[in-house]
């Protein structure tokens, strides 16, 4: 496939196509709220009410806002018509009353330890994000990680029939809901404490560092050391991405604030955009 056709399908992919004006203002509104609330928790400002979030608790809200903006921000199948579709709307609402459901009963779930005993509500609500999750991840992460997801988090159902090095306990399908959604080990265990505990304070840093031109310094370095250069400008993006990484720690953080200037750049002097797009998050994960 040449380089115009890749590009031509990257475009054609692009959800940002589908937004209009409203769809943009919610999804900045849930974005705000969404940043709002982990500079709250990672600083400990006490901006709601003085009130100290529960650590399940700002996982569930921190799901609420940027779950559901997944279901506005990418369609569920290939749409050339502007807008969102009601479908879309109706499940970003249901992550919503979902994650906010659960949010509302955090302080229930720990003290009664709704991950072994959860009450019938509480797992049905399990399921229901359990669905939205994977459906919401299906959307923005494609059918390859859906399925690896979807197999990886069925293993606890049939457990007791794999071969020996991964056999264990079969457990039901509502505990297995209760676990994946209701405890700290699973969804919102590991991956999910690291993003809203560590990756959210360096894109924070790095949004920062755009306003506060540190961007613009280091691609101004980069420019300025390989810029004349035959592929110049995937260079650039390699050394900036090194340089940026070096006090942001972050990978987010350097797409953010180099990929807004090599991806356009790349794409300018002849790069296709998956090209383009590849060597920015190559360079941006080597960097940190």
């Amino acid at each position: 496939m040449t380089d115009a056709a890749l590009e031509g399908q990257a475009d054609a992919t692009t959800p940002a196509h589908r937004l209009r004006g409203p769809e943009q203002w919610v999804l900045g509104l849930l974005a705000i709220l969404g940043m709002a609330l982990a500079v709250n928790q990672l600083f400990n400002l006490q901006l709601f009410a003085g009130v100290v979030f529960l650590d399940n608790r700002y996982l569930f809200l921190l799901a609420a806002c940027f779950l559901s903006a997944a279901f506005i921000a990418f369609p569920g199948w290939r749409r050339t018509r502007p807008g969102v579709p009601l479908l879309d709307w109706a499940l970003a609402a249901l992550t919503l009353a979902t994650t906010g459901w659960l949010a509302w009963n955090a302080q229930n779930i720990v003290a009664e330890g709704w991950e072994y005993a959860a009450p019938p509500v509480a797992i049905g609500m399990a399921v229901l994000l359990w669905a939205l999750v994977l459906e919401a991840l299906r959307r923005s992460g494609g059918t390859v990680i859906f399925w690896i997801v979807l197999v990886a988090s069925l293993y606890p159902l049939v457990a007791s029939h794999m071969p020996s090095p991964l056999t264990a306990l079969s457990v039901p399908p509502a505990e297995a809901a209760s676990f994946h959604m209701l405890s700290m080990e699973s969804a919102f265990g590991i991956p999910m404490r690291a993003f809203g505990e560590l990756v959210v304070g360096f894109i924070v840093f790095g949004i920062a560092m755009i306003h506060t031109g540190a961007g613009d310094f280091f691609n101004n370095i980069a420019f300025a050391l390989v810029g004349r250069w035959r592929g110049g400008a995937a260079q650039v993006a390699v050394i900036s991405s090194g340089m940026q990484g070096s006090i942001s720690g972050s990978v987010i953080s350097n797409v953010v604030t180099s990929g807004v200037v090599t991806i356009p750049m790349m794409k300018r002097t002849g790069f296709a955009a998956p090209t383009a797009s590849g060597i920015e998050a190559v360079a941006s994960t080597g960097g940190v």
